[in-house]
């Protein structure tokens, strides 16, 4: 149960980091 609470975290913080990266594309596109 753990170890696949461990894994999920990791798929959550890398979805994370997908979505906060195109959020900054974007922002860098809107003046």
């Amino acid at each position: 149960m753990a170890e696949s609470l461990k894994l999920l975290e990791a798929e959550v913080k890398t979805q994370i980091q997908h979505v906060a990266r195109e959020i900054d594309q974007l922002r860098q596109r809107i003046p």
